[in-house]
């Protein structure tokens, strides 16, 4: 290895298979000359086990050997090595192939470590993106809010309350996580977009709306869902269900499409319980405004039929918080 020593290369010695893994596992090599003959498990076994571990899986193994059949030749290739030279060898020879190795495998290292960090670049380019549109989703829920509280009696207040009461249940429900738990949050001011299709002398009316109008006024859903589902980002595609489905019923008496149970979107589900206790609790152009107590009592009393019997359960757990939010 005087060769090598003269030509500046920093390299230590084992003895054995076994000290040559030791060797290997502590210290940073950027190749392994392996001999196939030695003391206890040989050269082949050595370099099987390096492959095998992620961490030296990679370091180049140059076979300098005796064996020069082409069995032994063909299995340090089986084994994993990239590179066979048998003695005697010439000085040149070794030290040519020494270094093609050893810059292929810092050439290596230096693309991998290029490519992590490029991979590490898009995952946050991407992940800006993904921001940047969401912000623009947000924004432009609240002029679609502006817009829907100037064409109906749909308050400010009463959106905001509501996605309140929404983000309180999807918080204590087992099955949703706290970004879920945003995502209705931003979404569910949404759900009566569609009322900005239906005429305003049936918004506005101070009685009862005739059958006919009933009918009208109940194309919001679909009519909200077809505004809404032209994108396919996160928050508009949950405001879309939002719209389409807060008029279903747990027992299939809703509508648009008379869905029953858990067929019903848990984002429909959530906002459905939020949107009728709101209404319930405040005034509106048709009806003045119950009781807390009577209005936790509807909710109650209708757990299985109106609504998701789980989320009632949330409700009653945690009513005296959707009181606060109803004082808003």
């Amino acid at each position: 290895m005087s060769i090598l020593k003269e030509e500046n290369y920093e390299f230590s010695f084992a003895t054995s298979g076994d000290s040559a893994l030791e060797l290997i596992a502590d210290n940073d090599f950027d190749l392994v000359l392996l001999d196939v003959m030695m003391p206890g498990i040989d050269g082949y076994e050595v370099c099987i086990r390096l492959r095998e571990n992620p961490d030296t899986e990679d370091i180049p193994v140059i076979f300098v050997t005796a064996k020069s059949d082409v069995d032994s030749i063909r299995k340090g290739f089986e084994a994993g090595g990239q590179d066979y030279i048998v003695k005697p060898f010439h000085a040149d020879e070794l030290l040519a192939r020494v270094q093609t190795h050893i810059e292929l495998y810092r050439a290596k290292k230096i693309l991998q470590h290029n490519n992590l960090s490029l991979q590490t670049k898009m995952v946050r380019q991407a992940t800006r993106i993904d921001n940047e549109l969401e912000e623009s989703q947000k924004e432009m829920i609240s002029v679609l809010i502006e817009l829907m509280e100037a064409t109906s009696d749909e308050t400010g207040k009463h959106i905001r309350r509501v996605a309140e009461y929404s983000r309180l249940l999807a918080h204590y429900h087992r099955s949703i996580s706290e970004e879920d738990a945003n995502t209705i949050y931003a979404a569910a001011p949404m759900h009566d977009i569609g009322k900005i299709a239906i005429d305003e002398h049936i918004l506005h009316k101070k009685g009862k709306l005739t059958n006919e109008e009933f009918l009208a006024m109940k194309e919001h859903a679909a009519k909200g869902e077809d505004f809404l589902r032209v994108s396919g980002r996160k928050i508009m595609k949950a405001a879309s269900i939002i719209a389409y489905q807060h008029h279903e019923k747990w027992d299939g008496s809703g509508y648009p499409r008379g869905l029953a149970g858990e067929a019903i979107h848990i984002y429909g589900r959530i906002v459905a319980l939020a949107d009728v206790f709101d209404a319930l609790t405040h005034k509106r152009v048709y009806k003045d405004p119950w009781s807390i107590e009577d209005a936790v009592a509807y909710i109650t009393e209708n757990s299985g039929t109106h609504f998701d019997p789980y989320l009632v359960e949330i409700f009653e757990a945690n009513v005296n918080e959707f009181i606060s939010i109803s004082k808003l």
